[in-house]
């Protein structure tokens, strides 16, 4: 039952995406991730991880190509974006069953964490 109320809330308020903006959207889902793949919603639960992760990502994207007395300025955002990417991805860890698909996840976040350390 909780499952599919994820479901139905995550349809029921795409709307809000046109207020708030892709990022501020899905980074709110964060905390429905683990609850969806709990219960065993494991396409839902993978397009909502993407979803998140793809505005993390961007996000991530956009800090890594700033110069690096910019990137000062946005050092919180930075750690926080890094800080949130690692849960999601802890959360696909332990529930997915695609291990390259986790892999290669785990690629990408430790490549942008490399990047953002220099």
């Amino acid at each position: 039952m909780k499952s599919k109320a994820i479901e139905i809330f995550v349809s029921k308020t795409e709307f809000v995406k046109e207020i708030y903006g892709n990022y501020d959207y899905f980074t709110l889902l964060i905390p429905l991730l683990e609850d969806a793949y709990k219960y065993n919603k494991l396409t839902f639960s993978r397009n909502l991880y993407s979803n998140i992760s793809k505005e993390i990502k961007q996000r991530l994207e956009l800090f890594n190509s700033m110069e690096s007395d910019n990137q000062l300025n946005y050092i919180e955002n930075i750690a926080s974006n890094l800080y949130e990417f690692r849960n999601i991805l802890n959360i696909v860890e332990k529930y997915d069953t695609d291990q390259d698909f986790i892999n290669s996840e785990i690629e990408v976040y430790l490549n942008f964490r490399e990047e953002l350390a220099k």
